[in-house]
């Protein structure tokens, strides 16, 4: 069987069993590896390293999805910003249109175009002359992760939090 059919049918997880089964093998011929169990071994070892680089390949390939994706959200949300643009001219065009003609109102056969006045609100131009009066206080504190961090490593224990490590996570290199 080849390195390759070998991985295929075995879990990467299950590669452990392999060689622990070898070193039982190899604890009953009193530590001895023998030409069979050689080969064994380098029979186990090079499947599992197909098996690692296809788990690798699956993972970048998983990756390269997001990546896509994301590529994917950015252009589509271009696109909205786009035909909002696109929306928001052709109907000052259509609003010009109307006033060049004089008329109180444009008629179709199924739609009608009449000017509509703006609707008011409020525009800042200063802040800093509005009255007090019309001021809100707002109060926000963002905790400092950074510095709760420092002081943990400095050896403080900071009331309201703790030390921990994060999940155990994996490191991919090229090459041997």
């Amino acid at each position: 069987m080849t390195a390759y059919e070998q991985a295929k049918r075995t879990k990467l997880f299950q590669f452990g069993a392999e060689f622990e089964a070898l070193n039982d093998l190899i604890a009953e011929n009193h530590g001895e590896l023998t030409a069979t169990l050689e080969t064994f071994q380098v029979e186990i070892e090079e499947a599992e390293a197909v098996k690692i680089d296809s788990c690798v390949a699956y993972l970048r390939s998983i990756e390269a999805q997001i990546h896509g994706a994301n590529l994917l959200v950015k252009e589509i949300n271009d696109n909205c910003e786009s035909l909002e643009k696109k929306k928001n001219n052709f109907k000052n065009y259509l609003l010009y249109c109307l006033n060049k003609s004089g008329k109180k109102e444009l008629k179709g056969n199924a739609f009608k175009l009449k000017p509509r006045s703006g609707v008011f609100s409020v525009k800042i131009t200063n802040e800093d002359l509005v009255p007090a009066i019309y001021l809100e206080e707002e109060t926000k504190f963002k905790i400092n992760k950074k510095s709760i961090g420092e002081a943990w490593k400095a050896g403080s224990q900071v009331d309201g939090t703790s030390w921990v490590q994060g999940p155990e996570t994996i490191s991919i290199s090229s090459g041997i």
